[in-house]
């Protein structure tokens, strides 16, 4: 819907996740990375983007 409601068509975008290590709790939940984990996975991002 968003990307119909600005005119572009899936084909024409790539869509990632900013934060491509995706931690959990113990429960298997989601949690915010911690600064350590976003320091070690920024690299992967910053190569899928460039």
């Amino acid at each position: 819907m968003l990307l119909a409601d600005v005119g572009w068509k899936r084909e024409q975008v790539f869509i990632t996740n900013a934060v491509l290590c995706n931690p959990r709790t113990e429960q298997g939940n989601n949690r915010i990375p911690s600064v350590d984990e976003i320091r070690n996975c920024s690299y992967y991002l910053s190569r899928l983007l460039t």
